[in-house]
């Protein structure tokens, strides 16, 4: 009898075209300053600008060759990188895939009336599942009142919001606004609305933690985590457990930069790790079915649409 194959829902996958939404500027700038721009998982070769091309047929390709059922949609927004993918094509990949995809708007920071518009319509009008946004890649602090207007937008909307946290390679990128305990007058404001902290902080997960282990409306989702050593995942999951919240951690991968199948395989071998290194409270096979699908379930579910 053949085992049950696992569900599995990617909290963190972005679309863009090479130069019609990522020029070819950006991209030179991510490859000198990514410091994992050495191998493009794709080609076994070191980065060139034409591998920052992440259509959603490519998306849908890979999520189908990796077992992927499900995926956050987002697209990528920066002012610092000249990066922006419009709403119009975000809304063509879900009507494209409705199935596959819950789709994020994630629009540019350089009109707020117009970000605003774009949240409220993609809600209310194209069946959309929440708002994310990578604030400090645009120079704007998270809890900046104007950033507030949008996240009210959201909420008022019934979206779930993803926030960018931890870390970016780039220099003109604050780390200090990054910080998840930065978020907490967002937090505050919002109370009752399911948001989570893109890459859990990566490098402050027990901040997130932390405050992830005050509201049952905190999540976070585990992306870009393939660079970090598996002692360090292995603890951070065994933390979160400790804290109460590994029920509301969510797989995720930043495609198109990361093969899912890699880091698949990297969180699927944290059990046995934990037992041949005697941690505890040990993460097992349910909290793994949970990390990789039923999180992420009930992330959206919290929202209305």
């Amino acid at each position: 009898m053949s085992e049950k194959k696992r569900q599995i829902c990617d909290a963190h996958l972005h679309i863009f075209k090479y130069k019609e939404h990522w020029s070819e500027w950006a991209a030179n700038k991510w490859i000198q300053q990514d410091p994992n721009s050495d191998c493009y998982w794709l080609t076994g070769k070191p980065s060139k600008p034409e591998d920052y091309d992440g259509p959603y047929e490519l998306a849908i390709e890979w999520m189908d060759k990796r077992g992927v059922d499900k995926a956050f949609l987002f697209g990528n927004n920066q002012l610092f990188n000249r990066i922006s993918v419009p709403l119009d094509y975000v809304i063509e990949a879900k009507e494209a895939h409705p199935d596959r995809f819950f789709a994020f708007c994630t629009p540019s920071l350089d009109n707020y009336d117009q970000a605003a518009e774009e949240i409220r319509y993609s809600l209310r009008e194209k069946g959309f599942t929440g708002f994310k946004t990578l604030p400090t890649y645009s120079g704007m602090d998270p809890a900046d009142p104007r950033m507030m207007r949008l996240y009210r937008e959201a909420a008022d909307n019934g979206g779930c919001i993803v926030i960018h946290t931890g870390f970016g390679p780039q220099v003109d990128n604050k780390l200090e606004w990054q910080a998840p305990y930065h978020l907490e007058p967002i937090v505050q404001e919002f109370p009752n609305t399911p948001i989570s902290f893109g890459h859990t902080g990566f490098h402050r997960y027990q901040d997130a933690m932390c405050m992830m282990s005050r509201s049952p409306y905190l999540y976070g989702d585990l992306a870009w985590w393939h660079v970090l050593p598996q002692d360090y995942i292995a603890r951070a999951l065994v933390f979160a457990k400790t804290m109460g919240v590994i029920d509301r951690l969510m797989w995720g991968t930043d495609f198109p930069h990361i093969d899912p199948l890699d880091n698949i395989k990297r969180f699927e071998s944290i059990p046995q790790y934990c037992e041949e290194h005697k941690l505890f409270p040990a993460i097992t096979e349910d909290d793994l079915d949970n990390i990789f699908f039923n999180n992420a379930m009930r992330f959206v579910s919290l929202g209305k649409n």
